[in-house]
């Protein structure tokens, strides 16, 4: 599975942790108010959001439109946090997945 690394320095600042930690768990506490599932998991410092559940298969099935709304909330939090990156969306239940599996690139 292609992912991006991030980037962990050995002096890394500490803000960036404390930002990155309450990034995850907003964003997991909003996703869970929208009936979505959602863990982070770690990879060899590679950072994937995976989202066991679609609250909006249906329309996803018939208009993939539907499936940048969870990319768009990761992205817009991000922004909300001062936190710079990327969010890119490298799986989807839509397609036939068993989830959603989004990458992040600091």
């Amino acid at each position: 599975m292609e992912s991006y690394q991030i980037n962990k320095d050995p002096g890394e600042d500490s803000i960036m942790e404390s930002h990155l930690e309450f990034y995850r768990t907003f964003l997991k506490q909003y996703l869970s108010s929208l009936g979505i599932e959602a863990e982070f998991e770690e990879n060899n410092e590679k950072l994937f959001l995976v989202l066991n559940n679609c609250p909006w298969i249906h329309e996803c099935e018939k208009n993939h439109i539907f499936c940048l709304n969870c990319q768009a909330i990761a992205e817009t939090i991000l922004k909300w946090i001062n936190l710079t990156g990327t969010v890119k969306n490298k799986s989807n239940i839509a397609n036939g997945s068993s989830n959603c599996i989004f990458t992040f690139n600091f």
